[in-house]
């Protein structure tokens, strides 16, 4: 009896040391997980904040080059802004079509890579699906 309690302790402590280097395993991999992420997300932010700002020195003096170009500096930032009211009209024109075009596209390529799986799977000759034969037509839906 006495060598079995003996066991059991080893068997016990054998079992929390490796529950204890599992544990740390995991708390040192997810702190590297979220240090790269952390750094990949400011590397974001930054890269996003230098764009903006690029992008808004261009629109000045695109708005002020018209404005030069129509004598009025005023005029100029109107232009720029009907400019970009036209392009977001067309944006929201354009929008659905687009959108359908893309689950079309990609409903037709999901199901033409599980054709060729399941016709590999079973030793057939592959399927050549177009993506205009969708079965999937979401423009009907509507």
């Amino acid at each position: 009896m006495q060598v079995s309690d003996n066991h059991t302790e080893m068997l016990q402590g054998e079992l929390q040391r490796l529950f204890k280097a599992k544990l740390e395993k995991w708390y040192y991999r997810t702190g590297d997980t979220l240090a790269d992420r952390m750094a990949r997300a400011i590397y974001v932010i930054i890269a996003s904040i230098l764009i903006i700002g690029i992008y808004l020195a261009l629109n000045v003096a695109l708005a002020l080059y018209l404005g030069k170009w129509v004598d009025s500096y005023a005029l100029g930032f109107i232009m720029l802004a009907g400019i970009y009211l036209l392009l977001f009209v067309i944006w929201l024109l354009a929008k659905r079509p687009v959108i359908n075009r893309l689950k079309n596209n990609s409903a037709a390529s999901v199901l033409k890579v599980g054709e060729q799986l399941h016709a590999s799977l079973n030793g057939t000759e592959d399927i050549d699906l177009e993506p205009e034969t969708s079965l999937f037509n979401l423009d009907d839906a509507r």
